[in-house]
């Protein structure tokens, strides 16, 4: 009797998933809620491009760092 040496199916390498700290994404309703204005007023700074922003599936959030980056930028003189 002839013995054959067992099947090894090759595993596909798993898919790197990257992880997000929630608190570091944040909703226009946020950041209206911090910078103490209008939620209509954020979304004119996004339409305008004068705040960073990114979509996430046609979604808008923003990235804390990022806001306190903007705002030390503008209160420059």
């Amino acid at each position: 009797m002839q013995t054959f040496p067992p099947i090894i199916r090759s595993q596909p390498a798993p898919k790197q998933v990257l992880v997000f700290d929630k608190q570091r994404l944040l909703t226009a309703k946020d950041v209206a809620e911090l910078l103490q204005c209008s939620l209509q007023h954020i979304y004119n700074l996004v339409w305008r491009g004068e705040i960073p922003f990114v979509k996430i599936g046609g979604l808008l959030r923003f990235r804390r760092e990022q806001l306190t980056e903007w705002l030390n930028e503008r209160n420059t003189p």
